[in-house]
Formats: C-alpha cells, sequence, structure tokens
C-alpha cells in the first residue's frame, strides 16, 4: 500500500469534540523554505474516482452489495467477504461506497418481512453509517396524493429521509423518466441531478464522467453509465470496458471521475468480479490509486473546496494551519477535505480542534481532515418554500392560476395545457391569467420552470415545476 508507517489519528471519537466551522490543525515541521498548503484534486490525493448507483432500494443491494464492499457475510449467497478497501494515504483503511436512489417510502417498516423486496430505514441507516450516500428518487416512484406537484412529492421524500435516516440528501433522481424533477431539484439547492434523463437539456449534462478539474460550480445534470443490470457473462467485458476508460484516461496529470449505475446485483459471481475488477485494475497500482465515494461525498468535497479559506502560520518548527469553512453551505454535511503541505517537510500532526479526525502522511505531505457536521443541517420541515399553486380553474378559453404567495413571471412560454402552448400571459400577485385557443374545463395544465421565469416575490425562489396539474 501506497501509505507510511506515521499513520496517527487524531482525534477517533467521531463525538468528541464536535465539529465546528474553525477547524485548526498543529503540525511539527522541518526544512522550511516556501510552506504552500493547498487542497488536494480528489480527496486523499487519489488520481481515479469512480462512483457506483444502486437503484430503488433493492434488499440484494444490502444484503449484498453492502456485504461485498464493507467486508461481511452476504445473505445472498453465504459468502464472507473481506471487503473492497483501500487507504486514504496515510494508512487509514477505505471501504468502497455506493449510492442509494431511494424512493422514500419504498423503504420498509418492518424488519422480519418474508421475502423483503427493499431494504428497510434500519438498514439503509446501517449503510449510510458507513459512508454511503443517498439520492432523493422521489416520494413514491410516482402516483401518491397531487403528484403533479414535483415540489412537494420531492419534499414529502425529504421529509421522510430526515424522519427515519437523520439525513438529507442533496442529489436526486428522477423516477421513471417523469417530467419536472431534474428542474425541481436543481432549482432546491441539490447539487446534481443524477440519472440520464435530462429532460432534453443536454447542455447541463456531464455524461458520465468528467475531470477534477471540470466539475460544475453550478446544479447540474450527472448521467450514469449503464452497461447491463443482470451481470450476465455476455455483459462483462462491455462493463469492465468501461472501468478501463476511466483509468486509461488518468494519465498525465489529469484525474478522472465515472459513475456506473445498477439495479444489481443480478449474477453474484459476477457482480463480485466488476467491483474486484476496479479494485485490482491494473492501472490501479498498489490497489491504492483510486477514490470511490458515493456521488453527494463526492461532490461535496468539491463545494468545500471551494468555499473554505486556509491559512497558515509558521514559528520556528511549528505550523499552525487554520480551516475556516464559514461559507459553505449549511446542508453540505459532509465537511472533509484532503491538504498536500509542500515547501516543507511534515514530521507529524500534533494536535487538531473542530474536527472529527485527522490523519496524515510525513512521507508525502499529506492531511486528511474528516469532519462530518450534521449539526447545521436543517430539518426540510423548516425550509422556505417558493410559491405554490392553490388551485387551477377554467373559464371558457381561459385559466385562472391562484398561488399561494406573490408572484412576478413574464415568460408564458412555460405554461402548456394538454401539450398545447398558451397565448397570453396576465395578472398581478397571488392571481394569474392564462389564455388558450380553445376551452380549457377538464384539461390539465402544466408548468416548467426552465422555460419560464415565474419567482416568489419576496424571496425570489423559482416557482418548481407541475405536470399535469387538474383543471377544475
Amino acid at each position: 500500500m501506497n501509505a507510511s508507517e506515521n499513520y496517527f489519528p487524531v482525534n477517533e471519537d467521531l463525538n468528541d469534540p464536535p465539529v465546528s466551522d474553525i477547524i485548526t490543525i498543529e503540525a511539527s515541521v522541518s526544512n522550511v523554505s516556501n510552506p504552500v498548503i493547498t487542497p488536494a484534486d480528489f480527496k486523499y490525493n487519489k488520481e481515479v474516482a469512480l462512483s457506483f448507483g444502486f437503484d430503488d432500494a433493492l434488499i440484494n443491494q444490502y444484503y449484498h452489495a453492502f456485504a461485498l464492499f464493507e467486508g461481511h457475510r452476504s445473505c445472498l449467497n453465504g459468502k464472507t467477504y473481506p471487503g473492497l478497501k483501500y487507504t486514504d494515504g496515510t494508512g487509514k483503511m477505505i471501504s468502497f461506497r455506493g449510492t442509494l436512489a431511494i424512493p422514500a417510502a419504498g423503504m420498509r417498516e418492518q424488519e422480519n418481512a418474508s421475502e423483503p423486496a427493499n431494504f428497510s430505514a434500519k438498514e439503509a441507516k446501517e449503510m449510510i453509517n458507513a459512508g454511503w450516500g443517498i439520492s432523493n428518487h422521489s416520494w413514491k416512484h410516482g402516483g401518491g396524493t397531487q403528484y403533479y406537484n414535483r415540489l412537494a412529492d420531492v419534499k414529502q421524500a425529504e421529509k421522510i429521509f430526515w424522519k427515519k435516516l437523520g439525513i438529507r440528501p442533496l442529489v436526486g433522481t428522477t423516477p421513471s423518466n417523469d417530467a419536472g424533477f431534474m428542474y425541481t431539484f436543481l432549482n432546491t439547492g441539490y447539487l446534481c441531478h443524477y440519472s440520464n434523463f435530462n429532460e432534453g437539456n443536454g447542455e447541463l449534462t456531464k455524461f458520465g464522467r468528467m475531470s477534477s478539474k471540470s466539475v460544475p460550480e453550478i446544479p447540474f445534470n450527472l448521467d450514469r453509465a449503464f452497461r447491463g443490470d443482470e451481470f450476465k457473462n455476455e455483459e462483462m467485458a462491455y462493463k469492465k470496458s468501461y472501468i478501463d476508460e476511466i483509468f486509461d484516461a488518468s494519465v498525465d496529470g489529469n484525474k478522472e471521475f465515472g459513475t456506473d449505475f445498477t439495479h444489481g446485483p443480478g449474477q453474484a459471481d459476477n457482480f463480485d468480479a466488476f467491483y474486484t475488477y476496479a479494485l485490482k485494475h491494473p492501472k490501479n497500482t498498489n490497489q491504492d490509486r483510486l477514490w470511490v465515494p458515493g456521488v453527494q461525498e463526492f461532490l461535496e468535497y468539491f463545494a468545500v473546496k471551494r468555499n473554505t479559506v486556509i491559512k497558515h502560520v509558521i514559528k520556528g518548527t511549528a505550523l499552525t494551519i487554520s480551516i475556516d469553512q464559514t461559507a459553505v453551505h449549511h446542508n453540505i454535511r459532509n465537511r472533509d477535505m484532503s491538504l498536500l503541505l509542500t515547501g516543507v517537510n511534515l514530521e507529524a500532526v500534533t494536535r487538531s480542534t473542530g474536527a472529527n479526525q485527522v490523519t496524515f502522511n510525513p512521507a508525502t505531505g499529506l492531511i486528511n481532515i474528516y469532519a462530518i457536521n450534521t449539526a447545521k443541517v436543517t430539518d426540510p420541515s423548516t425550509d422556505v418554500m417558493p410559491a405554490q399553486i392553490k388551485s387551477v380553474t377554467a373559464a371558457g378559453n381561459s385559466v385562472r392560476i391562484l398561488f399561494d404567495k406573490r408572484v412576478k413571471q413574464t415568460e408564458i412560454a412555460g405554461y402548456t395545457i394538454n401539450g398545447k402552448k398558451a397565448l397570453i400571459l396576465s395578472g398581478l400577485g397571488e392571481s394569474w391569467y392564462i389564455n388558450f385557443n380553445s376551452p380549457v374545463a377538464g384539461s390539465k395544465l402544466s408548468y416548467r420552470s426552465h422555460e419560464g421565469n415565474a419567482v416568489t416575490e419576496s424571496t425570489g425562489l423559482k416557482v418548481c415545476d407541475y405536470i399535469d396539474y387538474p383543471i377544475r
């Protein structure tokens, strides 16, 4: 392993002391010349990153994929696995982590259900505690009361995740290629929409891979490589070729990220072989060039880097590093950072405050800061909401839209009725009128936020998408 024997964890207890916005690292150094401290391109200073997604909260993902990644007995085939692990560059072992696209209402309630199709909230929490991430895959994966209100659906799912798992996702996945979800996620503070369904907007899409230098700073759509679900023999060469593509692109200083997606496990032996191939890839030198985070962990690392101020002071052989994360958004849970020290020899980290744990490698000048800050993440039920439609009523060729808050808008293109475009938009505040060229009673109204410009007058928050709102 590419790890120093001088690995010393600091603050091993993740609850003592609590994480704070200001993290301080004290270290002893030597050979001071021109000290520079920079965040690593990828966490742990890795050169390749892969993220693996699992859809729909299917029970074998808990029974088998979690066992393979984390290292324990699989309830699918009875095998006990050592885990798929690599170091953080200092000697600390890290397990592969995945992203679970979970329809919130699909998590099983009973632990003793016979032949369950889905894993339970308790099982999901176990995976989250091991570092796995989740993606908001809607409330009921389609359907449900007032499903036409995409914001209400997304928020209902968030409330369930918060209540049952104590977490709120910043990654969302459209269910069943349903329109309206992508922009609702992007309008409400999500880091990305994680789906191959981009609602026709390829400009917002990163197609399953990107370099460390091209991770978007604004919300975007992250496509996933999807090369077969069942892990059949005839699929395997094609699936492994995607892993090859990411490693092949990670040369000459380029650091590449890729994301693969499945409903698997499918055929367990081939499933095992695919993910083991990533760890034991011929270009994964010493099985230690690779970082395998969930999608949210990956994007949070970049959001934290962009919004953290790092300063340092050296007095003799004593180095003090101040890491100010005050500007990091409060719903960013994972505040981990990997720092590289140059122009100085790192001898030891002697003390830290404000982080869960610190690891370091004197040979490479790498310092890893582990900081899960849950105290600032807010209950989604307290979120300030954009204006929402209360009712849509018909009057001949016109409809009246009544919002629950005052709205400003000038663009009519976002509104359609049964696919027909609107002609005239008028109104003010909470009450708006749209004229069509034929009677509208009994039809359904849709509003697509990326084609309109309706915003809440008091806050500027965008009105989110409605698909097939029934006209009374």
